[in-house]
């Protein structure tokens, strides 16, 4: 697996997981002495709703569709040396922290278009 430092310029890491879903890494995160990723899933199908397109809103009385599939993982060392991806469960309290810690990253950072 490829260095585990976000970088701009690096190219994109892909995971697959043991069910064949693959992600991107959007961004690390480190929370405290641990380090996660945050994975985006990857739809390759074609289909998609159309109203979802041109709308967009994020509303929930709206009837689109604005969400996208994001897991966040913590990454492990294993004994060989390599690095693996252990999914943190929504409902852990480990998530809100992470998500806390992630949101704070992205506030302090400019956003480039």
């Amino acid at each position: 697996m490829a260095d585990f430092e976000h970088d701009e310029a690096e190219e994109v890491d892909i995971f697959t997981d043991e069910e064949g879903n693959e992600y991107y890494v959007h961004r690390y995160v480190d929370v405290g002495n641990k380090k996660y990723a945050i994975l985006v899933y990857i739809d390759d199908s074609e289909e998609y709703d159309e109203s979802a397109e041109e709308c967009g809103c994020g509303d929930e009385s709206c009837e689109c569709d604005d969400d996208c599939e994001v897991e966040i993982a913590r990454v492990e060392t294993m004994a060989d040396g390599e690095q693996a991806f252990v999914f943190i469960d929504p409902e852990d309290p480990e998530y809100d922290k992470v998500c806390e810690a992630y949101e704070k990253l992205m506030d302090s950072e400019p956003y480039e278009a």
